[in-house]
C-alpha cells in the first residue's frame, strides 16, 4: 500500500496551527486541523 501526506502550518493568535490531508492508493483520506504544538515539551 502507498499513502502520502501534506501538511501546511502557520503561527496563529493561539499558538500553531496545522492543516494536513492524507490519501493512499485505495482511496481512503483523512484531514487533520490541529491547535497546538505536535511536539510537547518536557517538564
Amino acid at each position: 500500500m502507498l499513502a502520502g501526506s501534506l501538511f501546511v502550518g502557520v503561527d496563529s493568535p493561539f499558538g500553531p496551527l496545522f492543516l494536513g490531508y492524507g490519501r493512499n492508493d485505495r482511496g481512503d483520506a483523512s484531514v487533520y486541523l490541529t491547535f497546538g504544538s505536535l511536539l510537547r515539551p518536557r517538564l
